[in-house]
């Protein structure tokens, strides 16, 4: 009996092993880029050599917020190393005997070091999907087709089929784009009676009919 009743409690404690490894082996390699060339990591820090142990200050920030988590990874030497998971504007600090190496941001944790890592046809079609124009209009299902990413300009193409009201007031479909669109903005895509576009305001009165909104 009290075997039994133990394995539950080694077992939860094994899992935890196996997540704290996992954390522990993440950011390394190429997926640990410094924060000198990571757009969307703010970081500072000083060193004190003198006297030995003293402490030392810290400081990072994730300067692109809307787009996602950044996290930072900060070397320590001698001592454990902190990750610290940014998601909003607000700067980090921190203090600690222990003389720091460097800053860095982890590619394989976080969403993102850089914007163009999110401009992806992969990414670009997640965003789509949570979109207002996602109810009533159609992608290709070749999302290749249907989906361009353009990582140097930050911005997504989509082709698609959407539903509009017709003259005789049938509910029909027909092929439409919309290229050229800020990535963080492809959730405000909107089907104006057929046509894709950017956002609400950029359909025309003659567009505003209650059948187009999803």
């Amino acid at each position: 009996m009290k075997i039994r009743r133990l394995l539950p409690g080694l077992l939860a404690f094994a899992a935890i092993i196996v997540v704290t490894s996992a954390a522990y082996a993440s950011c390394t390699g190429s997926n640990r880029v410094t924060f000198q060339d990571a757009e969307c990591l703010h970081g500072w820090w000083d060193n004190n050599p003198w006297p030995v142990k003293s402490t030392f200050g810290v400081r990072v920030k994730n300067d692109c917020h809307l787009w996602g988590t950044v996290v930072a990874k900060i070397d320590l030497a001698s001592c454990i190393d902190k990750t610290w998971h940014l998601n909003n504007t607000d700067r980090r600090r921190g203090k600690e005997a222990c003389t720091i190496n460097g800053i860095y941001c982890c590619k394989d944790v976080g969403d993102l070091c850089d914007r163009s890592d999110l401009v992806t046809i992969e990414e670009c079609t997640n965003q789509w999907d949570n979109s207002y124009a996602k109810g009533t209009c159609n992608l290709s299902n070749d999302s290749a087709s249907s989906v361009t990413a353009d990582a140097n300009n930050l911005t997504c193409s989509f082709w698609a089929n959407c539903q509009y009201t017709a003259s005789d007031g049938t509910t029909k479909r027909k092929a439409t784009s919309v290229e050229g669109v800020d990535w963080i903005g492809v959730d405000k895509l909107v089907n104006c009676n057929g046509n894709l576009k950017k956002s609400f305001n950029d359909c025309t009165s003659t567009d505003a009919d209650p059948n187009w909104r999803p």
